[in-house]
């Protein structure tokens, strides 16, 4: 849709995702299409906005790809991820595009939860699941698809939300990329 609205309007070929950091569905997040990138834009451009740049995989990733080509799905460069401010245990490898074009940590707008390569999935629910039990947070029966799964009654309240463990990702230049609240259905 980007390169679309771009073509069709003769726009910048950059785009922004601002995404809300509420979970009320009724909020949503922005999407700035041929601005910013140094722009001039200031509604786009803030001091108090921290960015990451988008990252092109050489190699064709989607499901329905033509060998030889960039992926037309985006990604981001993520150095670690900590939760509680504890940085988990993963292989980094997996994190970013190498050298080979090889690993990822691609950014969907179409999938609404995480999914992870099975070697950072299970020391990130063990981390996870250890920082939720020395907040009392109980545990239940899981729920596919889903592993790690919670009695919301038992989990506290903060002045952001739930007071649920805080996962971030450390981003390249100290970027922090911080979920503070579940997903709740």
């Amino acid at each position: 849709m980007p390169s679309q609205l771009v073509l069709a309007n003769k726009l910048l070929p950059v785009f922004s995702l601002c995404f809300s950091s509420s979970n009320n569905l009724k909020i949503f997040g922005n999407i700035f299409i041929g601005v910013g990138g140094g722009g001039g834009n200031p509604q786009v451009e803030s001091k108090f906005l921290q960015t990451t740049p988008l990252v092109v995989n050489p190699v064709a990733t989607g499901a329905v790809s033509i060998y030889g080509t960039p992926s037309i799905e985006y990604f981001i460069d993520v150095k670690a991820v900590k939760i509680d401010d504890h940085v988990v245990n993963l292989n980094p490898s997996l994190l970013s595009i190498d050298k080979k074009r090889n690993g990822s940590t691609k950014i969907s707008t179409a999938t609404p939860w995480t999914e992870l390569h099975s070697s950072l999935y299970k020391p990130f629910v063990q981390e996870f699941v250890n920082k939720a039990a020395r907040r009392r947070i109980k545990r239940v029966t899981s729920v596919s698809p889903f592993d790690a799964c919670f009695d919301i009654s038992t989990i506290g309240n903060s002045v952001t939300g739930l007071a649920v463990p805080i996962i971030d990702l450390v981003l390249p230049g100290g970027v922090r990329w911080l979920f503070m609240e579940p997903i709740q259905w």
